[in-house]
């Protein structure tokens, strides 16, 4: 899976995200310069990559693992060949391509309902099944069970949330604007009631703590860790460890989400006071302009 976002002046940016089984003595989080060649996409970046894989002791095993790699790109970086590649038109699906996609979109939307009402364990394959009219054989067609299915929910989840971030930091005029602007957004997906059962409440528990890191630094978590680490580089922020400044601050986020939850009137109140909170611990690693 190749994730390509568009270059728009000096910004931190993923250029493309994969799902992988690797092999490993423990996870990582690598910070380095980096020749990326993806799309027509070929230049000299610093990179930041958030590998974490599975270990039973010191013998190294076998284990999922998603990334992305998020790169600086400034203003006098852009090139006609990657502005081509982005407006390369989209290869036209066969119908069975399409038509599979519209079964595993259903059974998603139908998932997202089930989950979020019933909960996980209550959850029944044939009841999902059902309203996504669909047949039990096209749901194992697709997904292999219902922790399967679960999982691609809480990725399709995460990668809504990360596409809001987006969307409301890129108009941002500096890195600093853009953490503040994607911290509301992510607040904002936080607090969507799938987001806030599914991804914040159970998903730990379903698919275990490891493999929720995971995903969320493939999405949201890897767009805050990435812009904390540019602000370090940059020397605006004044941190020895910019990926555990980054979770804490995400964790506050999801926390503040769930403390709203039924709040009612004093919702808006409420999160605008959790938003100061957080700008607040970004001031005070804050570095004064040089």
């Amino acid at each position: 899976m190749h994730q390509f976002a568009q270059i728009v002046g000096s910004r931190v940016i993923p250029v493309f995200s994969e799902s992988s089984n690797n092999i490993s003595r423990g996870g990582q989080l690598l910070g380095r310069r980096r020749h990326i060649t993806r799309g027509g996409i070929n230049a000299d970046c610093f990179c930041h990559e958030f590998l974490h894989v599975g270990a039973a002791g010191t013998r190294p095993v076998r284990s999922h693992f998603t990334y992305t790699v998020y790169v600086t790109y400034h203003e006098n970086s852009k090139d006609a060949g990657y502005t081509k590649t982005m407006n390369l038109p989209t290869p036209i699906k066969t119908r069975r391509e399409e038509y599979a996609d519209q079964t595993r979109s259903a059974l998603l939307a139908a998932a997202r309902t089930i989950f979020t009402t019933q909960g996980f364990a209550q959850a029944n394959v044939g009841e999902i099944a059902e309203i996504a009219r669909v047949t039990r054989g096209a749901f194992y067609h697709h997904f292999e069970d219902k922790q399967a299915l679960f999982e691609a929910l809480v990725v399709s989840l995460q990668a809504a949330a990360a596409q809001q971030i987006r969307a409301h930091a890129v108009a941002e005029p500096n890195v600093e604007a853009r953490v503040m602007a994607g911290a509301a957004a992510f607040l904002d997906s936080c607090m969507e009631p799938a987001y806030r059962r599914l991804v914040i409440q159970d998903a730990p528990a379903v698919l275990g703590e490891r493999r929720c890191r995971e995903i969320s630094e493939a999405y949201p978590y890897g767009l805050l860790i990435a812009a904390v680490t540019e602000l370090r580089k940059v020397g605006r922020l004044d941190c020895e460890n910019p990926y555990l400044v980054a979770r804490m601050i995400g964790s506050m986020i999801c926390e503040a989400a769930l403390l709203l939850d039924g709040a009612g009137s004093s919702e808006e109140e409420l999160k605008q006071q959790a938003l100061a909170i957080v700008a607040r611990v970004f001031a005070a690693f804050s570095c004064p302009p040089a």
